[in-house]
């Protein structure tokens, strides 16, 4: 023998001598185990968390047919369960085929034997499953390759006197097992019990044919009839299935209404082996909705193989939304094809109609951890877009065609819309997205462009009443919104007909809340805001008769709300607006520009810069609002030449007058209501040219300005315009109550007019008297024609005009008509218009004598 092969010889010898000692010490280990169940206790406690009893071990044999034997075995529940044992069992055999735990197919158990099992499982709320065992790794199992398969293979069984229990805030389930699987009739399984207030009765039957599986199973699930069978021809291969499985039943669209059931049946029809599963048929049928789908599963391990044709027919889907409260019907046909290559799944040629529009597109799920590269198509057409949107928007547009044409994509953790293309009509919108879900909250950038042609048909599509006049809009913006809240808009650019808006805006939430946002205008076009003075029809008349008093309940009806009104936002921001006009056009020949900055800091708003120039208007004014304890305090100081936009309420569209304004007002309240009884302040006026709209005025006043102006002067209505040759006025508001003290003169090309009395905010208590004269030369009678006093009396709501042309006892008998006010009264009116040359300009220069001379005449002005 040669040296060699001694050391050969010699070395497994020494391998075989350590097998047999290893063999040894593992004999001996099992033997201690065997011999001492505590030992074995606390092994099996400390891999899974919970106590453990093993009563006795009866049986151990290790080899390829590996048998174990125990007695009394138990695991515990969690310290809060009110059941003490998750497990219990009497007695336990298991015959195992060891090869088979290495395997690629299921675990074989040649025969089991349970006896006297109990099993609680229990979910309350706020808890884990009393079944979630700490088995020391949370590693996901990997995901299962080859063939389907079962994952255990029972060759025989024997149950006896077994049940588990199964509880949670909606279920409450008993589960009985009893039988033998080969031999004598199989293994029954029955439930019974409630789940969500429904009660269970349901019966299953595990028997043997030859070496196939026969499973039955049939009862009601919690109103659910549930009716399956299945055959496995050879269970070891998962080969032969032929399983049918059938549930009906009704579906609470709505849980609280129990008459709002939907029938629902569901059918399924499944073949083949483990390699290549074919669904025979498929189909869902809920109320008059029917989804189908068939053909080829594939690999459910691999989804390899998977061809399936799905359709979804439904003439109504109101019928399955939980919200049905729309009017029009909403039908649906749809078709795809479901495809698989393995590594992802494909909705391939999906095509469907709604009414008379077309859907077609496409879709594909990448099946990775976490799903990157998934993307989607689709559009969307038709020619009716009022019978699209019906059924979700207020207002329906007129009919037109639509294209809407759209692409997403998933790159973890982005999600990218990109190529939103819509055209509705002559409309159309384009934007693109980035949706950033790595953070605790979405965040979102990108770019929106819409424009169209109508801009006002598009606010009554959306059920908002504008002004807007129905011009060509454009309005685009880049968007970024982070996670944390704050938002950022930029190169915004709005464009409604000739005006244009551009700038950027930002919002950070905190406390305070942080705003900040930079405007330029190149031109605000208001030209279209004269349309409705124009276009204003006549006012349905109202009986403004003087004859009968109010009763007590016309005197307590108010027009201004008092409504609360909260003012917490005063101090919940923070930040600041500017905003540049270069030009606001408010006629073809009548131009100005203007800059505005308001600042929010400390619970106050205020303007640190208002002002506005032109050859048309020029002034400034300063505005403060500050939050307070009975709501807030707002003050107001304003010094203009002709007020913008006043010229829209008067329909005084000519450059030429001249008329300026001085007023100062401050209040403190939490509603209008309040704001308006507390009312302190001064306000004048004086101006030159110009002309009054009746409809402008009818506007503002309703028919009570023609009824008023019909009464001064019943020609009136003949002529559109009033034109004012000059016109001023000065009054004072202290509490609520406006005093017109020493009043407003107005000089017409017909008539001088004076005006004088009170306004209570607080009460809308009217108080005031027109006296009037017509001027010479104008061919008017005044004896005839004029009437020389009317007061307007009443409250707000329900005004009041009366006329004494002639029974009016002039001065003291004035004063007491009138309440005593202002110019009205005989001397003042003498000496201010009916003798001057100019009644404003008298009226201006003596304001303040006029108020003295009133509080001797009257005890007040």
């Amino acid at each position: 023998m040669s040296s060699t092969l001694g050391k050969w010889l010699a070395g497994l010898a020494g391998l075989a001598l350590l097998v047999l000692a290893l063999l040894a010490l593992l004999a001996g280990a099992v033997h201690h185990y065997l011999n001492d169940t505590r030992k074995l206790e606390a092994l099996v406690a400390e891999q899974l968390g919970r106590a453990v009893r093993i009563g006795e071990i009866t049986g151990l044999h290790l080899g390829r047919d590996t048998r174990v034997e125990l007695r009394d075995l138990s695991i515990a529940n969690p310290a809060w369960a009110e059941e003490q044992y998750l497990l219990q069992l009497h007695s336990l055999r298991v015959h195992l085929d060891l090869a088979s735990l290495w395997s690629d197919g299921p675990v074989v158990i040649s025969d089991l034997e349970v006896s006297g099992l109990r099993a609680n499982l229990l979910a309350p709320e706020g808890e884990s499953p009393s079944w979630a065992l700490d088995l020391g790794s949370d590693e996901p199992a990997e995901p299962a390759q080859g063939p389907v398969q079962l994952p255990v293979y029972l060759a025989q069984a024997h149950i006896r006197d077994s049940q588990v229990i199964y509880r949670d805030p909606e279920r409450d389930v008993l589960a009985k097992l009893e039988g033998q699987l080969e031999g004598e009739g199989g293994i029954r399984v029955h439930l019974s019990g409630v789940a969500q207030g429904q009660s269970i009765d349901f019966s299953g039957h595990l028997d043997r044919e030859g070496t196939a599986a026969i499973l039955s199973a049939s009862g009601d699930l919690a109103g659910w009839q549930v009716d399956a069978t299945a055959r496995l021809a050879e269970p070891l291969a998962f080969s032969g299935l032929d399983a049918s499985v059938d549930v009906s039943g009704q579906w609470q669209a709505l849980p609280d209404d129990s008459d709002a059931g939907l029938p629902v049946h569901l059918q399924v029809k499944l073949t083949g082996n483990g390699d290549n599963l074919h669904l025979r048929q498929g189909s869902i049928k809920a109320g008059q909705t029917v989804i189908e789908a068939e053909g080829a599963l594939g690999n459910l391990n691999t989804l390899q193989g998977m061809a399936l044709s799905l359709s979804a027919n439904s003439p109504d889907l109101r019928e399955l939304s939980p919200a049905p409260e729309l009017d029009a019907p909403v039908p649906l046909t749809l078709k795809t094809r479901l495809t698989s290559s393995g590594d992802r799944l494909r909705f391939q040629d999906i095509a469907g109609n709604s009414g008379e529009g077309r859907i077609r597109g496409s879709a594909e799920w990448v099946l990775a951890d976490d799903f990157s590269g998934s993307q989607a198509q689709l559009n969307a057409s038709g020619e009716r877009l009022g019978q699209l949107l019906q059924p979700w928007l207020p207002a329906v547009p007129v009919d037109t065609h639509y294209d809407i044409d759209a692409r997403a994509e998933w790159q973890a953790p982005v999600l990218t819309l990109d190529q939103v293309d819509m055209e509705f009509g002559e409309n159309q919108l384009r934007a693109d997205f980035n949706v950033d879900l790595s953070g605790e909250k979405p965040a979102l950038s990108g770019k929106v462009k819409a424009t169209g042609k109508r801009a006002h048909r598009v606010l009554e599509s959306l059920g908002l009443d504008s002004p807007v006049p129905d011009e060509s809009y454009l309005l685009s913006a880049s968007l970024a919104l982070a996670d944390s809240g704050e938002m950022q808009l930029s190169d915004l650019d709005i464009q409604l007909g000739s005006s244009e808006l551009r700038g950027e805006a930002f919002y950070a939430p905190g406390q305070p809340a942080q705003i900040r946002a930079k405007l330029v205008a190149p031109r605000l076009d208001f030209r279209f805001l004269a349309a409705p003075i124009a276009d204003n029809d006549a006012a349905p008349e109202h009986n403004y008769s003087n004859s009968e008093a109010l009763t007590d309940k016309q005197l307590a009806d108010r027009m201004i709300p008092d409504t609360p009104l909260n003012f917490n936002w005063l101090s919940a921001y923070e930040g600041q607006l500017e905003l540049r006009i270069e030009e606001i056009r408010y006629a073809d020949n009548i131009r100005s520009s203007g800059e505005l900055k308001l600042v929010m800091k400390e619970g106050a708003l205020t303007s640190e810069k208002f002002e506005w120039r032109g050859e048309f208007s020029a002034g400034k004014a300063q505005l403060a609002l500050r939050e307070t304890a009975k709501g807030a305090a707002v003050e107001l100081s304003l010094d203009s030449r002709r007020l913008p936009l006043m010229w829209l309420l008067t329909g005084n569209d000519s450059p030429n007058n001249s008329i300026h304004y001085h007023t100062q007002l401050s209040s403190e309240g939490g509603s209008l209501a309040q704001l308006a009884s507390a009312l302190d302040g001064q306000l004048a006026l004086k101006g030159t040219g110009g002309r009054f709209s009746n409809a402008g005025m009818n506007l503002i006043l309703g028919d009570l300005f023609g009824e008023i102006v019909s009464r001064i002067d019943p020609t009136s209505h003949q002529e559109p315009y009033i034109n004012v040759e000059c016109q001023a006025g000065s009054m004072t508001i202290a509490e609520g109550v406006i005093n017109l003290a020493p009043g407003i003169a107005l000089r017409t090309h017909k008539l001088d007019v004076g005006l004088g009395g009170t306004i209570n905010l607080g009460t809308e208590a009217l108080n005031l008297v027109f006296n009037t004269r017509a001027r010479k030369g104008v061919g008017i009678s005044a004896s005839k024609a004029v009437t020389p006093y009317v007061k307007l009396g009443g409250n707000f709501s329900h005004p009041r005009v009366g006329v004494n042309a002639k029974g009016v006892v002039i001065s003291g008998g004035l004063a007491m008509a009138t309440g005593g006010m202002s110019i009205v009264a005989e001397g003042m009116w003498d000496r201010w218009v009916a003798t001057a040359a100019n009644p404003c300009e008298a009226l201006s220069s003596q304001a303040s004598k006029g108020s003295e001379e009133l509080r001797k005449l009257f005890g007040r002005p």
